[in-house]
């Protein structure tokens, strides 16, 4: 399948925020995060709350055209300065950077139809 999106690179940054540290939180949210969403290098960018109160409470997605401007992102002063911040107000910080991948579909039959994940066939079900 051919992708849909210039997007090869996906960054996922996921955090909870504690009580004591919500206000700080905040504030460094209106002084200093745009300057790090809005990287030259950064195509896209998404919020996600999760409001179930389960932990991650947030993820921040960051969108790149290449590995290599993800790798520019990653070693600016803007990134090592907001994760050095994220770090001191947050707790179960956390970083992934994905790849875009394709999934392989096909109309016929596989080698291991009616075989269960390890290739043997699958059980029946009733005794012999």
């Amino acid at each position: 399948m051919t992708p849909l999106t210039r997007i090869s690179h996906v960054y996922e940054v996921q955090f909870d925020v504690p009580g004591q540290c919500r206000e700080a939180y905040d504030a460094w949210l209106e002084a200093d995060a745009l300057r790090w969403v809005t990287h030259y290098t950064v195509a896209g960018f998404e919020v996600f709350h999760n409001e179930q109160g389960l932990s991650p409470e947030t993820k921040l997605v960051f969108e790149f055209e290449s590995l290599r401007e993800w790798a520019r992102f990653a070693g600016s002063d803007t990134h090592r300065a907001a994760i050095d911040r994220l770090e001191s107000l947050t707790e179960h910080l956390d970083a992934t950077l994905w790849e875009r991948d394709d999934l392989q579909l096909s109309r016929g039959p596989t080698a291991t139809e009616g075989a269960g994940c390890d290739g043997e066939p699958a059980a029946s079900g009733s005794p012999d």
